[in-house]
């Protein structure tokens, strides 16, 4: 299925209730499906508020090819809006998710550079 949502390599996003992690019925899409792909990041969205909507949720998010290495990037929140955000999508629960993806996405940046200057004979430090 997700081979068919994305051109090889392609990324792919789904906004999902996480109960299927936690209960039987989705053991099977976790343990046998998944991770048949590259896992890039699992970003818990339960707290977040989304108007019309109350079920907790989760962002998954995979490359469609085979997994490239053993590391998932999990952003997990710990507690939900305090109250109905004027703008949803200014939420407390939101910034601080985007918060952490972009300190993510710098530091994989930041890696990447030091990796190619290590390649090349640079500076390690």
């Amino acid at each position: 299925m997700l081979d068919h949502l994305a051109v090889p390599g392609g990324f792919v996003a789904q906004l999902t209730s996480n109960s299927f992690m936690k209960r039987e019925f989705g053991r099977r899409y976790v343990t046998e499906f998944l991770p048949r792909f590259d896992a890039r990041w699992i970003i818990d969205t339960s707290g977040a508020y989304i108007p019309g909507h109350g079920t907790p949720t989760c962002i998954l998010v995979h490359r469609a090819r085979p997994p490239v290495g053993d590391t998932v990037t999990v952003i997990r929140g710990n507690r939900g809006e305090p109250h109905v955000p004027e703008d949803p999508a200014r939420g407390l629960v939101w910034r601080a998710i985007e918060d952490a993806v972009d300190s993510r996405l710098a530091w994989d940046r930041f890696q990447a550079g030091a990796d190619l200057a290590r390649r090349d004979g640079g500076p390690t430090h």
